[in-house]
């Protein structure tokens, strides 16, 4: 039996809803919400199991036209699962505001300034400085890391994520 995780995907990408199902999995709660993009899928196509309701998309125009639909008619309440777990983060920080402890207060704006800097200084550090052969790889791997979460946490937890609309195929 494959996974939930690997189901829903498999779904979503049956139904033309890669980017906006798959975009759902990240965080704690992504097992979550791909048992109930199964769910959905099995209750569209009236199958009984995950593998039927694949089958169904597949080779029945009117499943998945009936499992696209109500996939797009959960969009909210999929994503809301989705995000559920910062909003406590985000809340935490509006409350550490009101406090009269400069250090907490400051806290999260002096980590995301060190890892600004921890970030540009390797990224200088790499750039105008010979590295070894054997550790160019680990190099572009952590450089990866840097630039790709690092970084990116930082811009999303002050900015936040920007709204994902679905690409619609077909």
């Amino acid at each position: 039996m494959i996974s939930m995780v690997a189901t829903a995907l498999k779904v979503a990408n049956l139904t033309g809803l890669t980017d906006f199902i798959g975009n759902l999995f990240g965080g704690d709660k992504g097992e979550a919400v791909a048992n109930k993009v199964v769910d959905i899928a099995l209750a569209a196509t009236g199958a009984t199991t995950p593998e039927q309701a694949l089958n169904d998309i597949e080779n029945n125009a009117e499943a998945y036209s009936a499992v696209k639909a109500a996939l797009l008619a959960h969009e909210k309440e999929l994503t809301a699962m989705a995000h559920a777990d910062t909003v406590n983060a985000r809340e935490l920080q509006a409350t550490t505001l009101k406090s009269k402890d400069w250090l907490a207060r400051n806290f999260i704006y002096l980590f995301s300034l060190l890892s600004f800097i921890g970030t540009g200084t390797y990224l200088a550090c790499i750039t105008f400085f010979t590295i070894p052969e054997q550790s160019v790889r680990f190099a572009d791997t952590i450089l990866g890391f840097l630039l790709g979460t690092v970084i990116a946490a930082i811009f999303n937890f002050f900015y936040g994520t920007p709204p994902k609309t679905p690409k619609v195929k077909g």
